[in-house]
Formats: C-alpha cells, structure tokens, sequence
C-alpha cells in the first residue's frame, strides 16, 4: 500500500468545502477517507472556528458537527518554529503547521502562498491542482 500524503489545508478551503463543495469537498472527502492525512494545529482549528462563527453564523454544535471529524482523524501539530516568510501572519501560521507536521502539501487558494510554489520541500497547490496529483 502506498504511504499516504500528508497534508495542510487552509482554512479557507474547509470554509469553501462546507459551503460550496466543489473542489474543496472533494479534498476533504480525501480525508474522509483516508487517502491523506490530515495534520492541523490549533492556530488553524481555531481560525476554521471564528470565520464559520463570525462571518457565517454558525453554532458551536454546528461547527463540532463539521469540523470534528477531520480534527480526530488528523495529526495535530504544535508548531516550535516561527516562520516569517510571508506578510499574512495567517499565511505564517500554515507554513509552521506543514513544518512541524512534515507535510508534502499544502492545499491552499491564497495567491501569496501560491506563487511560492514550495515551501521547504512541501507543495503548495489549489484545490483544483492538487486533486491532479491525487489522480481524482
């Protein structure tokens, strides 16, 4: 069997995924799965919490209900390292998540990120790309 991905997803993309689908989803539904590993931290699960709180209303329940799954069947991290590379503490944050978790990608839509195409040897892809790799 081959070894499974492993990977960081913006919060962005689960916000995405939850209210559109689309590509997104289909990320998700990789690691629903099992064909990825999920690794997150705390600064991410926390973020993912606040815009599905603040910008779209959601309940706590509502937001355990969507989010719990992909927490408990990840790999949290707690990253030791400060990175400063891009001018989006947030960007930062994801960044420290794929280093300390060893990512080989980040799924990400934030164009900064994008345009650096990699970061310490992990990946940064779209959605859309991603799932190329992926084959699906």
């Amino acid at each position: 069997m081959p070894e499974r991905a492993r990977v960081v997803i913006d919060t962005n993309i689960f916000v995405s995924a939850f209210l559109f689908r689309g590509k997104p989803g289909l990320v998700l539904d990789l690691v629903e799965d099992g064909t990825v590993i999920l690794i997150h931290s705390r600064d991410l699960r926390s973020e993912a919490g606040r815009i599905l709180a603040d910008k779209f209303h959601w309940s706590q329940d509502e937001i355990r209900l969507a989010c719990d799954v992909y927490w408990n069947t990840g790999v949290p991290v707690t990253p030791q390292a400060v990175i400063q590379a891009c001018r989006d503490p947030d960007d930062n944050r994801v960044l420290e998540c794929a280093v300390e978790g060893h990512a080989q990608y980040i799924v990400i839509g934030d164009r900064d990120l994008l345009m650096m195409e990699k970061f310490r040897g992990c990946e940064i892809l779209s959605p859309a790309d991603f799932l190329l790799r992926k084959g699906v």
